[in-house]
Formats: structure tokens, C-alpha cells, sequence
């Protein structure tokens, strides 16, 4: 709260957030990166809050604190030598929808069951996870900082005609993840999970 500057209340430099607590800091930082600076009285409103005393504001300040710094959103990580202190993480995050407008299917359309297991089986993955299967998936380990559009093409999901008791194969130079058709989404996940760990997933595209 100290970062916030103590100045005479003035109509012309007065702020006014409103912020969704389910999008709290998505919301935040959409808002405060159009202000020049923040150099006057500033106020926040949850949405569908009526309260918008300082209390507020403490509480904004409080939650946005936590949600930058929780594990789960790997914006900072944990120095090796001392869990106390944080330094931002370098790596851009896979998120689960970019993934999805950046890949194209063969043999499949986008509303196939066998597709709708597959991203739901993503989105269940942990951050780790998700790397080791763009690793089987391209041999790229992490993203560039554009993210999928830092790519050289598209990535792209292929059926074969393999038995489903086989695992996924890759051709990393194109992109390309081959899978089977499976006769259950448990099935499927099971597969994916054999994947993702490190001694099969290191293996690339020869799986």
C-alpha cells in the first residue's frame, strides 16, 4: 500500500477500476497498463459489489498479491537456494486455447469426440505436463515470447490406423501429433499420461 502515493484528492486525477473478481488480474492489468501513471486518488469496485471505500482497495491490493505470486499462474518462480524470494519467470505460458484457434486436424473435425477428450485431457495437465507434451509433440521445449505465433507453422493432429493399445507418434519436424482412435477417453488418457512422463516423452517422435 505504501507504493500507492498519498496526494490531495483531485476530481481531475481520480481512478476508477472495476474489476471481476474471477478475472481479478487479467481485469487489473488490462486497466492499469492505459494509465500514464497513477499519480492521484484511485478507487476500486468489484462487479456487483456496491462498496468502494479504501477497505476496497486493501482488498484489491491483497488478492492481486496472491494471484501474482501463486504457482499456478508461473508468472514468478521460487529461487533454488531460498523459497522467501521469487524472480519472473522467463517462459511464456502454454495456454490451452491458443493451442487449440494454432492447430489443425486431418481426418478429424473439430467437434470429433476423439478431439474433445484430447483438450480436455490438456486442460487437466499440469503447467510441466503440457511442456512435455509440446516436446513429444515438436521438440521445442518452450515457447518463443510471441507465443504459438512465435511458431514456424501451425501444429497440426493426424488419425492413424494404428490399434489404440499403441501410443501416440509425432513427426516433429512438421508439427504433425498422430493418434489413434480410442475407444474411451480414459483410454486416451492413459496414453497421454505415458507420454508426458519424462523417459517416454524425451524419446522424440519415435514413440
Amino acid at each position: 500500500m505504501m507504493m500507492l502515493l498519498e496526494v490531495e484528492d483531485n476530481e481531475q486525477d481520480q481512478y476508477y477500476m472495476l474489476v471481476d473478481r474471477s478475472k481479478l488480474l487479467v481485469d487489473s492489468f488490462e486497466y492499469i497498463a492505459k494509465l500514464p501513471n497513477i499519480q492521484g486518488s484511485f478507487f476500486v469496485e468489484f462487479k456487483e459489489e456496491q462498496a468502494i471505500r479504501p477497505g476496497v482497495l486493501r482488498a484489491w491490493f491483497l488478492l492481486a498479491s496472491e494471484e501474482i505470486f501463486n504457482p499456478n499462474n508461473t508468472l514468478f518462480v521460487v529461487c533454488l537456494d531460498d523459497n522467501r524470494s521469487f524472480f519472473p519467470n522467463q517462459e511464456v505460458d502454454i495456454s490451452v486455447e491458443d493451442w487449440k484457434a494454432h492447430t489443425d486436424y486431418h481426418d478429424y473435425e473439430e467437434s470429433d469426440p476423439q478431439i474433445s477428450w484430447f483438450w480436455k485431457i490438456v486442460e487437466s495437465m499440469f503447467v510441466e505436463l503440457r511442456k512435455m507434451l509440446l516436446f513429444f509433440w515438436t521438440s521445442i521445449k518452450s515457447l518463443p515470447l510471441e507465443g504459438f505465433v512465435g511458431l514456424d507453422s501451425s501444429l497440426s493432429i493426424h488419425k492413424t490406423s494404428e490399434f489404440d493399445d499403441h501410443l501416440a507418434s509425432s513427426h516433429t519436424c512438421f508439427y504433425q501429433l498422430c493418434f489413434l482412435v480410442y475407444r474411451s477417453m480414459r483410454n486416451m488418457e492413459y496414453r497421454f499420461k505415458m507420454i508426458t512422463e519424462g523417459h517416454i516423452g524425451s524419446i522424440i517422435g519415435t514413440v
